[in-house]
């Protein structure tokens, strides 16, 4: 069970809208989702990112950066300062995770080091890939194949993103497999695998491999 316990007021740098970051007490990681991109989802455990997208102006900002300004207790519920604070409550606007395109933007206009192109460019191919997540997981049809397929932009993101990796590094070398099994160059991922010496990796390495022999280049739900 999941119980948010408190919400922190802070202020957008663009607008000067209030924004509301809500605090977990408590969560587990029961039933969890992992992809073969690397990604992970856990329905009963808040995933905290710093870089989001505001929904009062649509700017990108690091929630990390910005003072707390205020702190609306939520639980317990005998406790809560919903009601004595409900002018500014009712205030706290909502913010998304970046898309895709939002995180190259990122990366073209900032000076950034390498492990932080790194890092953009693994979120930005974790963002492109969310929408063939949705199509697996919910089963849901997409009937124009522009929207299941990988745009032009995310393949060159990923062959970018390739030469960043460290290939003496296990879960990284998983993730080059997995960026030319995306790419349909099954048989350079297929040579990859070979090198994923490590027992806890092995789940992944495995159903990449299985993937590749099937001619599959979409990202897959990994059951562990």
């Amino acid at each position: 069970m999941t119980i948010i316990d408190s919400v922190n007021v802070k202020e957008c740098p663009h607008c000067n809208k209030f924004i509301g970051v809500f605090n977990q007490l408590s969560g587990n990681t029961f039933g969890g989702i992992y992809w073969t991109d690397g990604k992970s989802c856990f329905p009963m455990l808040e995933q905290y990112n710093s870089l989001v997208k505001t929904h009062c102006c649509g700017n990108l900002i690091w929630l990390d950066k910005l003072d707390v300004i205020d702190k609306i207790k939520l639980y317990p519920r005998n406790e809560s300062e919903v009601e004595s604070k409900k002018n500014l409550f009712e205030k706290l606007l909502s913010y998304e995770y970046p898309e895709f395109n939002d995180y190259i933007q990122l990366i073209n206009e900032l000076s950034i080091t390498q492990d932080e192109e790194r890092n953009y460019r693994l979120l930005a191919w974790w963002a492109g890939n969310d929408i063939r997540r949705e199509y697996h997981y919910k089963k849901r049809r997409i009937n124009e194949d522009k929207y299941y397929e990988m745009s032009v932009g995310e393949k060159n993101n990923i062959k970018i993103l390739f030469n960043l990796l460290n290939d003496k590094v296990q879960n990284e070398i998983i993730a080059k497999a997995e960026i030319k099994r995306e790419l349909g160059e099954f048989e350079q991922a297929i040579n990859l695998l070979t090198y994923v010496t490590d027992y806890e990796l092995k789940i992944y390495s495995e159903m990449i491999l299985e993937l590749c022999l099937q001619k599959d280049f979409s990202v897959r739900e990994v059951i562990i």
